[in-house]
């Protein structure tokens, strides 16, 4: 025979069905399920997801802002995630100090579907993160610009062509420098790859010079992710494509750079250099504050069924008395 309280439960079993089943189906509500990191070995089978980006058609920055779907959930990359172990023995491999990992898998822990930033390679990242982000003219410029706009710098992932190599180690390990550029490299492909990154700002005109650190370093795909003030003052937006994904690549220039610094000419590209910040990440802006009103709504609904649900249960109870 039945207790009160195996029939207290049946029937709190059935206020539950009955509720959920009274909410409709909402699908800016459901959680879309975020890309597994998939392994070395298999990443040519992680499936494109409609859900969380789309390719249009390469061209200019207004274009890619109108035919773009904004991610419906927000995906943290994590700093356990097993792409950092390989980074790890890459780290070992040359020597590099753990301090400059640190910093490297920091910039990396940001919204994996919100566009990231491209840039060369670190500078001071032997500094403790904040200490290195201040005493870095790009890096603080762009600390400012994102919290501007309303983001932090954590929030956006922070690539660089050669990450965790400085001009520093680069000139003082002449033997190891072109194998280390071309692994470190790789590993950044690698990382575009994996999580799908689906918008690149190239701040970057990487171009190989006779005589300099960079001078025998050839990548076939280094040419897709470099940019140009011409291309960036024409707000560009070209594709790139490594191991079946594509992203796009929204073209815009290195805000430090020497030869317009403190003059009229440098405050005008500067201007659109922000500008194109403004409109690319201002959009992802808004995207996250609905995403977050979103959740903030879920979490009321779900509250909201769980008091209901007492309160009905509780009204059972009393009819046993």
């Amino acid at each position: 025979m039945a207790t009160n309280v195996d029939v207290l439960a049946n029937e709190f079993k059935t206020l539950e069905l009955e509720e959920t089943s009274k909410a409709p189906f909402n699908p800016s509500l459901e959680h879309i399920p975020a890309l597994e990191t998939p392994k070395p070995e298999e990443t040519s089978k992680v499936p494109f997801n409609p859900f969380l980006e789309h390719i249009p058609a390469p061209g200019k920055l207004e274009e890619l802002l109108k035919e773009t779907i904004k991610p419906a959930l927000i995906e943290r990359i994590l700093p356990n995630d097993p792409f950092f172990t390989r980074a790890e023995k890459l780290r070992d491999k040359y020597g590099l100090p753990q301090q400059g990992f640190e910093n490297f898998r920091r910039l990396l822990c940001g919204i994996r579907n919100f566009p990231c930033i491209l840039l060369q390679n670190p500078k001071n990242d032997e500094l403790e993160f904040d200490k290195m982000v201040t005493g870095t003219f790009t890096l603080d410029w762009l600390q400012k610009v994102l919290s501007d706009i309303g983001f932090k710098l954590d929030d956006i992932i922070i690539l660089e062509l050669f990450p965790m190599l400085t001009d520093t180690w680069l000139g003082d390990n002449h033997d190891k420098r072109l194998q280390a550029l071309h692994d470190m490299f790789e590993l950044t492909l690698d990382f575009i790859h994996e999580f799908r990154l689906p918008i690149i700002v190239a701040c970057q005109c990487f171009r190989p010079k006779d005589g300099g650190l960079y001078a025998s370093f050839r990548h076939a795909k280094l040419r897709d992710l470099r940019s140009s003030l011409n291309s960036a003052q024409n707000k560009t937006v070209s594709q790139f494509n490594y191991k079946q994904h594509t992203a796009h690549v929204v073209h815009g220039f290195h805000p430090a750079y020497r030869r317009y610094r403190d003059d009229d000419y440098r405050k005008n590209l500067i201007a659109i250099l922000r500008s194109t910040f403004n409109s690319l990440f201002g959009s992802y802006a808004d995207s996250r504050r609905e995403c977050e009103a979103r959740l903030l709504l879920s979490e009321s609904r779900h509250s909201e069924l769980i008091r209901s649900s007492i309160e009905r249960l509780l009204e059972k109870a009393i009819e046993f008395h």
